[in-house]
């Protein structure tokens, strides 16, 4: 009993004398060293230390990574998704999600982009806490490499079969092939097994914000890819405002009589987009099906095109959007198809009043009012 008494005081006083201190005082990330580490061993992790660095990960994490030895894996999927009153609340400055635990040698196989600076992203959309969505038709990103292939996690808050969210992903200047995003959280290989060189990937969202909603969460070259500066944007640009005719409603339905689905829509074959394509003009689009100038097709007067104009995406997000972000040379004014029950004073103040809304917005812009009843009502 002696003898152990007078070991813990020995302990005590080797403790006092080198300065000993408990978990709870080391500063965050700093491997701390055992007191009863010899100076043989110390001088052995200063030579090492500067042979390697270690980095310690963060405490949690849900990004997803690359597993080492397989280009297409991954691992840490996210299973939950924002809800959408945080969405409302997102941050004004884009910030990505921390990343985490990831094997140094996947590290070094795989290349993760920096949405917010190295990704272009193109019609209306808007960031809402690390995640970049883009639920206007015809709005999307493109992403240059070297390499041969590329996948993404994508998101969508979409629900049933009727309301997916439908992607045509490009490469290079190759037939846009249609994807489907039916998860919360899912990972997409947008292209795989090209040629080793430059190429240029461009995702362009084909169904309307309405029924459909889709967001970029990350974005990774597939093993020995390396990353290259995205694609300008092209000089002219036009913007169509519209409902509908202008989203691709039907555009891939098999008769008049198809039951209607985000499956039979497809932007990339409206009007708003071979013309844009022929004048090689970007093409933004705010337009929704349904929606009217006083009353929409239902004759109801919620989320009319005039109050969808000032917001990024009012079906999913109260972001006002930033009208400086994008400065069209041409907008196209396609609505009033749905004024069923709208008188003609009802029609001719409210499409006056959106006309001088839109003139308040692009000063400098042709606007072009292309407008033909669809009906006899």
């Amino acid at each position: 009993m002696k003898k152990i008494t007078a070991f813990l005081a020995i302990l005590v006083l080797i403790c006092t004398l080198s300065g000993c201190r408990g978990k709870e005082d080391a500063p965050t990330g700093v491997l701390q060293m055992p007191a009863a580490q010899t100076q043989q061993e110390q001088s052995q992790n200063e030579q090492q230390s500067q042979e390697q660095t270690v980095q310690t990960a963060p405490q949690s994490s849900d990004k997803v990574t690359q597993q080492e030895g397989n280009d297409t894996s991954v691992s840490n999927t996210p299973t939950s998704q924002p809800s959408a009153s945080d969405k409302q609340q997102s941050p004004e400055t884009p910030e990505t999600p921390a990343s985490g635990s990831e094997n140094t040698d996947s590290k070094a196989d795989s290349s993760e982009y920096a949405l917010d600076k190295e990704v272009r992203f193109f019609g209306r959309t808007y960031e809402a806490n690390g995640i970049y969505w883009f639920d206007m038709t015809l709005s999307g990103f493109e992403f240059s490499f070297n390499g041969t292939g590329a996948e993404a996690v994508l998101c969508t808050e979409s629900n049933g079969p009727d309301h997916t969210a439908f992607i045509k992903v490009y490469v290079d200047s190759g037939k846009g092939t249609s994807m489907a995003v039916t998860e919360d959280m899912q990972t997409v290989t947008l292209a795989k097994g090209l040629k080793k060189g430059k190429h240029t990937i461009r995702v362009v969202k084909r169904t309307n914000a309405r029924s459909s909603s889709v967001g970029l969460y990350s974005l990774t070259l597939i093993k020995g890819g390396t990353k290259l500066t995205p694609p300008a944007a092209k000089a002219r640009k036009m913007e169509f405002i519209g409902d509908s005719l202008t989203v691709g409603y039907g555009a891939l339905a098999t008769s008049s009589t198809a039951k209607w689905s985000t499956a039979t829509e497809d932007g990339t074959q409206t009007f708003a987009a071979l013309t844009a394509q022929y004048f090689n003009a970007e093409a933004q689009v705010v337009a929704v099906s349904g929606r009217g100038m006083v009353h929409n097709v239902d004759g109801d007067s919620d989320k009319l095109l005039p109050q969808l104009f000032e917001y990024a995406d009012l079906y999913h997000s109260t972001q006002k959007w930033n009208f400086s972000l994008y400065q069209p040379d041409v907008v196209v004014i396609n609505a009033g198809a749905n004024d069923k029950i709208t008188t003609q004073v009802e029609m001719k103040t409210a499409m006056n009043n959106f006309i001088k809304t839109v003139r308040s917005k692009y000063k400098n812009a042709y606007i072009v009012l292309a407008y033909r009843p669809s009906s006899n009502d």
